[in-house]
């Protein structure tokens, strides 16, 4: 379960950098994702 978790961490950071490099939403937004995504990913 834990690298479902993980993996599933990194497909949102992915995918909010994604749409963020399109300006489809705010970087703030994207950084939220990334800052949540990044500390589970690391374990």
């Amino acid at each position: 379960m834990t690298r479902v978790a993980v993996f599933s961490a990194l497909v949102l950071s992915w995918f909010a950098f994604a749409i963020a490099s399109y300006g489809q939403i705010d970087s703030a937004e994207a950084q939220v994702a990334g800052g949540y995504a990044a500390p589970v990913a690391a374990h």
